[in-house]
């Protein structure tokens, strides 16, 4: 393209970070930003929100320096602007309000040292009366405040210890505050540089270096420790972590642990066996993989149905810890083998002659294939991709926080004996740093390695589920258009206000699903930043105005514009909330997003992405309902511009919920309907068919009429007296 002429712009360079930035390439994303910076392209906003977040969601310890970087840098653009702190203000306020997870994360911390330094060169009568953090929108304002910046402020500042404190302030909805002189203390204890590393690893305070005297020495020294100018550090973590994991998941797919094997005297003395194990482990002076690993070859060798004495199992729990503390399995993932001096019968209290029988019987039993890789070593592989291993062990361990004492508490619950490892090792250190409030919650670099995605978006999934189920039931019931369609002749006119609810949930052909399903995965990110109960709300305001706006424009169009071929103009799909939840964004911009992917295609800014869409569906499919379309827009229009802001979200789900059943009594009504196995009010007997003279349907099965006639030809199956019956 730049061959002929055509050369990218800061859109076309922020479509292409965004891409990058989900895709996880996040030195891909870096290298566009600095060719754009190269081109002479000036980054706006956007761009620093899409680049800054990129970095920071890495959770890799020298990327998010570089994100913090690249945003002072943006600050002296003029960008992420909080105002200037100066002696005697009565109040100061960062504002983390539509900001980007990563960005508002900085933010924040600019914020703090900010005030720290305020303190350091004026003394504490300098700092200000009051402060606050504003976590969430004003009420006047249109943008939404990201969620999960507002819960993990809120659980960082608790944990923290910080003066901090939930108010309700008649400016915004979501704000913490503290008074000067609470926030003065709290920023000269000791407590607020020993824990700046734990929220906030792109800091030169290390907690090696917190509370004392900083001097150019030490900045370097942290500075070598955890930059990586060259990416040299990247390249080798990202390929050593690759390469365990791998060897990670072969273990887990040929080892598999089978708790019915087991037996009941083994399972009841289990949590006795465990702490035998790591006591073992400890008093031989190796590491504390040792233990771990020789709990899960001990459960290994159970697991084969081994019918061992119960006054030998103190002795097997010895042996596989033993074995464990022997073998290494390679560079960075083995373990230092068990010193030659090393007194196995005092570590024990078992004679050594019977320990080193056991270990030949557990190889014999296992075939010599004795490997373990146990939750804790693959905890402590996710926190090496993340950096750990190039820390002093103190940034190590508030690098890692409680996630190793819940590995150990796990140990000892018999409901993770069936689960794999690395999968108990994501899940509690992704509680564990959402408990801490530290974002990201489950790093974009651990999401690469491992597959494993944090399940941020159960309502786009499970509305993806429905609208699928409902496409093969269709198909299996050979329905069309004129079956589940919604038009204005049909609900107007013969009142089967059911169609709008049916046509929304209705795809006839694989195509128009398949682009439903990716536009609705990509709007689903919203679900992250916003939180599914707001989504749902949301998602049903514009359910049920969308339709109503549909028919509101129809009947325009046929009464005022004299256009009669609208009466049957039919349309199916899910796109009507679609193109709302685009218009819905594009006005409010929940949690800073500003990109959004179109079909999966192409990454868009979000202000235009309702208009382009709506475009670009009419020109490759002609058969598009435009007014359907334009319905949802203007839904999304009216619910961001506060129109139903006094709905709360239970009242909107209420809502929803007094629709439905109004619509199952419209249906139970109505001769056209037919829905498999369900009996609704009104007496109807349903089953899945189509229209009078369509091919099948159903009607009332009482009065017999043309619908349930053509439903028995059909061969419809039938609830007559609480039975079901084939007709």
């Amino acid at each position: 393209m730049q061959g002929q002429g055509c050369h990218p712009d800061v859109v076309t360079y922020t479509a292409l970070i965004s891409a990058f930035e989900k895709g996880g390439q996040w030195r891909l994303a870096l290298e566009a930003y600095e060719r754009m910076r190269a081109q002479g392209c000036r980054a706006d906003a956007i761009v620093y929100n899409a680049i800054i977040d990129a970095l920071w969601e890495t959770g890799v310890v020298w990327v998010q320096r570089r994100a913090l970087k690249l945003f002072r840098v943006a600050v002296e653009e003029g960008h992420f602007h909080q105002g200037k702190l100066v002696p005697g203000l009565a109040r100061a306020e960062v504002n983390l309000h539509a900001m980007t997870a990563g960005v508002a994360m900085l933010s924040l911390y600019a914020w703090l040292v900010s005030l720290r330094a305020l303190l350091a060169s004026h003394g504490p009568a300098a700092m200000p009366a009051r402060l606050g953090v504003v976590t969430d929108r004003g009420k006047g304002a249109k943008e939404q405040g990201n969620l999960v910046v507002k819960e993990a402020v809120q659980a960082a500042m608790a944990l923290w210890g910080a003066p901090f404190r939930p108010v309700v302030d008649g400016g915004y909805s979501g704000m913490l505050e503290a008074a000067g002189p609470d926030a003065c203390d709290w920023l000269l204890g000791e407590g607020f540089e020993a824990r700046l590393f734990t929220f906030f690893p792109c800091t030169d305070i290390t907690p090696a270096v917190a509370n004392t005297m900083k001097d150019r020495d030490s900045v370097h020294s942290v500075s070598a420790m955890l930059d990586d100018p060259d990416c040299a550090k990247e390249a080798s973590v990202e390929q050593r972590c690759s390469e365990a994991f791998a060897a990670v998941q072969h273990f887990e797919k040929t080892h598999c642990l089978a708790l019915q094997n087991m037996g009941y005297t083994y399972l009841q003395r289990r949590n006795e066996l465990v702490a035998k194990c790591l006591e073992v482990a400890a008093r031989l002076g190796v590491r504390e993989e040792a233990g771990h690993d020789g709990v899960l070859l001990m459960d290994r060798v159970m697991s084969t149905s081994l019918q061992l004495a119960p006054d030998l199992l103190d002795l097997l729990a010895v042996g596989c810890v033993v074995i464990a503390a022997r073998q290494v399995d390679g560079a960075g993932a083995g373990l230092p083998p068990l010193p030659a001096d090393a007194d196995v019968g005092a570590a024990s209290g078992l004679p050594r002659a019977a320990v080193e029988q056991m270990e030949w019987n557990v190889r014999q039993v296992l075939s010599q294939d004795t490997a373990a890789i146990s939750t804790l070593r693959c905890l402590k592989l996710f926190l090496e991709r993340m950096g750990a291993h190039h820390m002093d062990a103190r940034s190590g361990a508030a690098m890692a926080g409680r996630a190793q004492q819940l590995v150990t508490d796990c140990l000892t619950d018999m409901a993770f004996l069936n689960c794999r490892p690395s999968v108990i090792a994501a899940a509690l250190l992704y509680v564990e740093r959402r408990s801490r409030g530290i974002i990201p919650f489950w790093p974009s670099m651990l999401a690469k390695l491992t597959g494993y995605q944090a399940l941020a978006q159960p309502a786009t999934s499970a509305l993806a589920l429905l609208l699928t189920v409902a496409y093969a039931l269709i198909q299996w019931r050979h329905l069309g258009y004129p079956d589940v369609g919604l038009s204005y002749d049909r609900v107007v006119v013969h009142r089967e206000l059911w169609r709008t609810a049916a046509s929304q949930l209705a795809h006839i052909d694989l195509v128009h699903l398949a682009f439903n399903l990716s536009a609705l995965w990509s709007i689903g990110l919203v679900e992250r930043t916003l939180g599914t109960l707001h989504y749902l709300q949301h998602t049903a305001l514009l359910f049920l105005l969308s339709p109503a706006i549909c028919i509101l424009i129809y009947h325009l169009l046929i009464v005022v514009g004299q256009r009669e071929q609208y009466r049957e103009v039919t349309a199916v799909g899910y796109s009507c909330v679609l193109f709302g939840w685009m218009s819905l964004m594009a006005t409010s911009k929940p949690g800073g997003i500003t990109m959004l992917p179109v079909f999966g295609l192409a990454s868009i800014p979000l202000w235009a992405t309702p208009w382009a869409s709506l475009l670009i569906t009419s020109l490759l499919i002609p058969r598009a309902s435009f007014v359907g379309h334009l319905a949802g827009m203007l839904a999304g229009y009216a619910v961001a511009l506060g129109a139903f802001s006094w709905l709360n979200p239970w009242w909107s789900l209420s809502l929803l919920a007094w629709a439905a059943m109004g619509l199952s009594y419209a249906a139970a009504r109505s001769r056209q309907l037919v829905i498999l196995y369900i009996r609704l009010p009104g007496g109807a007997a349903f089953g899945l068919g189509g229209s009078p003279g369509g091919g099948g349907g159903g009607g009332d099965a009482e009065s017999g009429g043309v619908g349930a006639k053509a439903g028995a030809k059909a061969g419809v199956t039938r609830i007559v007296g609480g039975e079901i019956v084939r007709t």
